[in-house]
């Protein structure tokens, strides 16, 4: 008799160990396609330091991103893309293509870059 209480406890066990976890299906990592998109990344310091805003689409003002920074240096990551001194792609504006930028007033920028799109 205990030894038959034995086994009904381990098969009872074995159930229950069973049916716990295959209720609980494996976890599942979303799957997102990479990004092909065109992508720039502003720092405010020269080579690539402090604040960083990562740019994906038209910004017709950095700061309403967040990004009250001056733009000290810039990658473009892909595309090319237009970058302007004022708001609204206004005031002196530049276009640059794919490529690591250390000292944005080195590579001719007299102002911050306020806003941005890429190119068609």
């Amino acid at each position: 008799m205990i030894l038959r209480t034995a086994l009904v406890g381990i098969a009872l066990a074995l159930v229950l160990g069973t049916s716990s976890s295959a209720q609980m299906p494996p976890a599942v990592q979303p799957q997102h396609p990479p990004s092909t998109g065109p992508l720039i990344t502003l720092y405010s310091r020269d080579l690539y330091n402090g604040p960083s805003l990562k740019v994906e689409g038209i910004t017709p003002d950095v700061h309403v991103k967040n990004f009250p920074y001056p733009t000290a240096s810039f990658v473009v990551n892909r595309g090319r893309w237009i970058l302007c001194s004022g708001r609204m792609f206004t005031g002196p504006c530049v276009t640059v293509g794919v490529g690591m930028y250390p000292a944005a007033f080195a590579n001719g920028f007299a102002q911050s870059i306020i806003s941005l799109r890429p190119v068609n």
